[in-house]
């Protein structure tokens, strides 16, 4: 069964005084003894998550309007603004949290802020506004931009991290387990930090920037690709498109889980933690 703890959205209703621009929902887990998983999605503002010592998500949420540096239509003269709050979903089922904001018919800012247990598992989506941030978490986090940067920091477990534009910026308090993790942007740099000791397997990529390293870096071979066969479609033979692969591949520390760091129009850093 599906709790919804909140659902804050009014159509042709203004009853929410002006002052009242935050709102804080804490939303309990279903089973606190096993790590939950946290699904955000906004289409206009920003998302920051904390970890911290707890067993619940504390989900605050404000209207990116009411920020001094936020564009906003001036009122006629005589007039003054009776804004309806952003719409917010909110629910929670078998310990997965489920968080929207906004969507295509609402351009209006908000900005979600979550504080939450510091092992969790995360999948974080943004489309425009400002940054996805994340510190002080362990666990699966998957974050997704498409204007806005992703800043991870001091996080641990596996990360998926992508923009279109903006950068990537992530710092690895310690890697846990094998898994792959990828990091890529379109128009905007990619900087990850790893511990010092830290066993990986890098695929390093930039298309018009530079690539750069803190790390004594052993080459080697790019795993080779199946040869593609040409299709028939139809009686005739369809043209086939070949790119020459121009990543740099190497290792740190006699390699380990394997690393994706692409950008097309910006630099790749990997930081070397403590430095």
């Amino acid at each position: 069964m599906t709790r919804y703890i909140a659902v804050l959205i009014c159509f042709g209703a203004v009853a929410v005084p002006l002052a009242q621009n935050t709102n804080d929902i804490t939303v309990p887990f279903s089973d606190t003894g096993r790590p939950g998983s946290i699904n955000v999605s906004v289409a206009h503002g920003s998302i920051t998550v904390r970890g911290e010592s707890r067993n619940d998500v504390l989900v605050r949420s404000s209207r990116g309007d009411d920020r001094p540096n936020a564009r906003a239509k001036q009122p006629p003269p005589g007039m003054r603004r009776l804004t309806s709050p952003a719409g917010l979903v909110v629910t929670e089922q078998n310990n997965q949290v489920s968080i929207t904001a906004g969507g295509p018919w609402n351009s209006r800012e908000t900005d979600i802020e979550l504080r939450v247990p510091a092992r969790v598992n995360l999948r974080l989506s943004g489309v425009n506004g400002d940054d996805i941030v994340v510190e002080n978490v362990e666990g699966q986090i998957e974050a997704t931009h498409v204007n806005g940067n992703v800043k991870l920091r001091n996080v641990s477990g596996s990360v998926v991290a992508n923009t279109t534009n903006g950068d990537v910026i992530v710092t690895f308090s310690r890697l846990s387990g094998e898994k792959a993790m990828a990091f890529s942007s379109y128009n905007g740099n990619v900087d990850v930090t790893l511990p010092d000791n830290a066993k990986a397997n890098l695929r390093l990529r930039s298309h018009n920037g530079e690539i750069f390293t803190a790390f004594d870096m052993q080459p080697r071979a790019a795993t080779p690709a199946p040869t593609p066969v040409p299709a028939t479609v139809r009686g005739k033979e369809r043209r086939l498109r070949f790119e020459a692969d121009t990543s740099i591949y190497g290792s740190i520390n006699g390699g380990g889980a394997e690393f994706e760091l692409r950008t097309y129009n910006g630099d790749v850093f990997v930081r070397r933690g403590g430095q």
